[in-house]
């Protein structure tokens, strides 16, 4: 007579509800289900958490901030504490050393990241595949413990806990128990005979290990550029506030000791031999920047009541043909729009060279070979003679001349301009002009 089969045990029966074990070991879909969902939900919380770490905002963080208690102080308590941050080491940067750490809250992002993954692509292992287990079990206790040590931290070290951190770690222990629930049991009898075929397969259980790894990879690196991102865009915005004031531009400018800069008698000038002050410009015709500042030169700082000034031009083209101190070539004609400023100049003076000055800026980006021609052309040079004189190897070694001179001042950038030997910033700004003079060094 056929023994009737056995039961779960009652402490089992009691934990599982009844839903026993599929004939090949794997356990049912809900615990599954139950891993998949606080997978998840740790994902979401520590995001969130990483994100506020790092100072982030969006429409997530504005629904979870309010679980964080008044003015989700609890959870900013706890992000800020040496416990919010793990140190790797120490890293050398322009200010000396310094703690290089990752949010706590990242890693358990990454964790859950891992394990979501692992189950979404592996799923539920048989008992044939059961040492595949191994992989998020192994996982899953590593975080545990974790979860363990921050619990123990929170309550025995900071004076109030992080709500949303608590229930990232009850997600946790909502994993554990799904993944301890998912351990596969031995087969029916009938369906052990079989042998049947492990489930994963290792070529699919490497396939989630490697996209697991991807996965949390993925998600630091796009952390990690995000963070670099938002500091730039934070600094640049420091940037601009210091650029707005204009005592703390005319104190920086003052406080500079005068730098020598040779001025020779070839140099193009524009303004009375007898001014009160010299401003030395280092510039490249094809540099939006750089005709902006001779407007700003030229149409308002000109202008100011009681200011004489003269205007020096200096050759610094942003092309490595003709300027090897140049990092990269940033304008295709930059050579050829100096050379032929400087052709100008050689065959019919410094008044002609700043009228080819303000024609080259005009031009602008639409400067052409042909453009130069006749920029020449316009300014007394007839077509045959621009062209020897262009070719002039003095011309070139002028060229040469200014480019290193604005290697010695440490100059990389285009315009730099230097007021009585001192560099001034911000001088888009009529504002720091009118600071500078009002007090002069």
């Amino acid at each position: 007579m056929e023994q009737p089969k056995a039961g779960p045990s009652l402490p089992e029966a009691a934990l599982t509800g009844g839903m026993r074990p599929l004939p090949d070991g794997r356990r049912h879909p809900v615990w599954l289900c139950l891993a998949l969902a606080c997978s998840l939900a740790g994902l979401v919380i520590s995001g969130h958490l990483t994100f506020r770490h790092l100072g982030g905002t969006g429409r997530l963080t504005a629904l979870l901030t309010p679980l964080c208690g008044a003015e989700s102080a609890a959870c900013d308590q706890v992000l800020a504490s040496r416990w919010g941050k793990i140190a790797l080491g120490r890293v050398s940067t322009p200010d000396g050393p310094r703690e290089f750490a990752v949010p706590t809250a990242m890693l358990g992002l990454l964790y859950f990241c891992a394990v979501l993954v692992w189950y979404l692509f592996v799923g539920r292992p048989n008992h044939t595949g059961r040492f595949w287990h191994l992989v998020p079990g192994l996982a899953v206790l590593c975080g545990l413990g974790f979860s363990a040590w921050l619990v123990y931290a929170m309550f025995a070290e900071l004076p109030e806990p992080c709500p949303l951190c608590l229930v990232a770690h009850a997600a946790n222990g909502g994993l554990g128990l799904g993944t301890l629930m998912l351990r596969p049991r031995k087969p029916h009898a009938a369906v052990s005979a079989t042998r049947p075929p492990a489930a994963p397969s290792p070529r699919l259980a490497v396939t989630g290990i490697v996209l697991s790894a991807t996965a949390a990879m993925l998600v630091a690196r796009t952390l990690a550029y995000d963070n670099v991102l938002r500091a730039r865009v934070s600094e640049r915005a420091r940037l601009a506030g210091y650029l707005q004031d204009a005592d703390l531009m005319a104190y920086l400018w003052r406080r500079q000791t005068p730098r020598q800069i040779p001025i020779g008698p070839d140099d193009p000038v524009r303004g009375p031999a007898d001014a009160a002050h010299t401003a030395v410009v280092f510039s490249d015709f094809l540099c939006p920047h750089c005709r902006n500042l001779f407007r700003m030169l030229e149409e308002q700082v000109r202008g100011l009541p009681g200011v004489t000034l003269r205007v020096v031009y200096k050759y610094h083209p942003l092309n490595r043909g003709c300027n090897p101190n140049a990092k990269s070539t940033v304008y295709a004609l930059a050579c050829e729009a100096s050379c032929a400023a400087e052709a100008v100049r050689r065959r019919q003076g410094n008044d002609a060279f700043w009228q080819a000055h303000d024609l080259l800026f005009e031009a602008g980006n639409r400067l052409s070979a042909g453009g130069l021609r006749s920029i020449a052309e316009r300014v007394g040079l007839p077509p045959a003679e621009f062209e020897q004189a262009i070719a002039d190897p003095a011309v070139r070694a002028r060229i040469r001349e200014t480019t290193a001179q604005a290697k010695e001042l440490g100059i990389s950038a285009t315009p730099t301009v230097f007021l009585d030997g001192r560099t001034v910033e911000a001088w888009h700004r009529i504002e720091t002009w009118e600071q500078i003079f009002k007090t002069p060094g």
